[in-house]
């Protein structure tokens, strides 16, 4: 199940897993935990009601577009289709017909869940890890469902 996040949920353990780039751990938490406040983070609960993945996503924050900024689930629950029910639920709640995010060319898994998701490559920002650049990637906002 995919839900809103609370300032109550238990993220610091998977926020420290997401390895955001230049961010120390204590400091990813602290943006996942604004994230939950401000109702930009959707999480991913397991059938026993452990939280297991979540997904930031900033409202016209990329030139006036949508940007999802950090995807984190579990090792434990990685490859299982929790990263694309995440990025799915994120696309259906975009407030712009499209939807951006991206990820350093060293994280060859996300590039490949990108991929497999249909996510159209938009270009490469460098400057911002040095010698890791950053790929830039697209898609239009999820049809709502009837």
């Amino acid at each position: 199940m995919i839900r809103l996040a609370t300032p109550d949920d238990e993220l610091d353990d998977l926020a420290a897993q997401g390895g955001i780039p230049g961010v120390d751990s204590d400091h990813a938490r602290e943006l996942v935990h604004a994230a939950a406040e401000a109702g930009d983070c959707l999480v991913h609960v397991a059938a026993n009601g452990d939280l297991d993945g979540f997904v930031v996503t900033r409202a016209r924050s990329f030139f006036g577009r949508d940007f999802i900024s950090l995807l984190a689930v579990a090792a434990s629950h990685r490859r299982s289709g929790i990263g694309s029910a995440l990025l799915s639920a994120a696309a259906h709640r975009a407030t712009t017909d499209v939807i951006f995010t991206s990820t350093n060319e060293s994280n060859l898994a996300m590039q490949a869940l990108l991929a497999r998701d249909s996510w159209t490559y938009s270009g490469t920002l460098t400057g911002l890890d040095e010698g890791d650049p950053e790929l830039v990637f697209w898609r239009r906002r999820a049809p709502l469902m009837s």
